[in-house]
């Protein structure tokens, strides 16, 4: 028997990830806590990344609650290698990262 999860066999592509894309990883347990890298290499089933600082852009006033965006010039680190996964995203230090959309990522903690 066959499972269908809905993923198009064509989806594992490790060109879907490029040089200079970043990648926002809401790391979490009770709380949650974005982290941002940037791609630095690729190949066909692996990337590698470092990881980046980040901005507050809001927040509840005591540092609990808000929004964060990637900073990237700031430069945390060294360089780390991931396996693309065949749905096309990317584990790093047990959160799943994903490209960045630009957007602000809200952070919590419990």
């Amino acid at each position: 028997m066959l499972l269908d999860y809905g993923m198009a066999s064509d989806t594992w592509n490790g060109h879907n990830f490029k040089v200079g894309d970043i990648l926002s990883a809401p790391l979490h347990y009770t709380a949650q806590s974005p982290r941002f890298y940037i791609v630095t290499r690729t190949s066909p089933s692996s990337i590698w990344v470092k990881r980046l600082g980040a901005i507050v852009v809001k927040d509840d006033g005591y540092g609990q609650n808000g929004q964060k965006i990637a900073d990237p010039s700031v430069v945390l680190g060294d360089e780390m290698m991931c396996r693309i996964k065949k749905s096309g995203y990317v584990t790093i230090a047990d959160g799943t990262a994903r490209i960045w959309d630009g957007r602000p990522v809200d952070y919590y903690t419990d």
